[in-house]
């Protein structure tokens, strides 16, 4: 996992270098910022959890619900009364 993370981010690195003609000596995350592209670790994440929630297991907010089963938002409301 390691060795494809750092070959990953030398190969953005090495474009946005080249998009954005600066120094070798400028952060990965300060070219993606001056770029405004989103760095590469961001975007595997992104696409890794949207897979996880339609094809994976989700969480227990992304599965189906019968009607039946839903709760309404007012039972988990708390009100506190102040002394005023």
């Amino acid at each position: 996992m390691f060795c494809y993370k750092v070959k990953i981010n030398r190969t953005q690195r090495h474009k946005n270098l080249i998009i954005a003609r600066a120094y070798r000596t400028v952060s990965n995350e300060a070219l993606c910022v001056i770029n405004g592209i989103t760095p590469i670790h961001i975007k595997v994440d992104e696409i890794g959890r949207g897979y996880e929630i339609t094809q994976g297991i989700g969480t227990q907010y992304d599965r189906h619900m019968e009607l039946e089963n839903w709760t309404h938002p007012a039972t988990h409301i708390k009100t506190i009364e102040g002394e005023e």
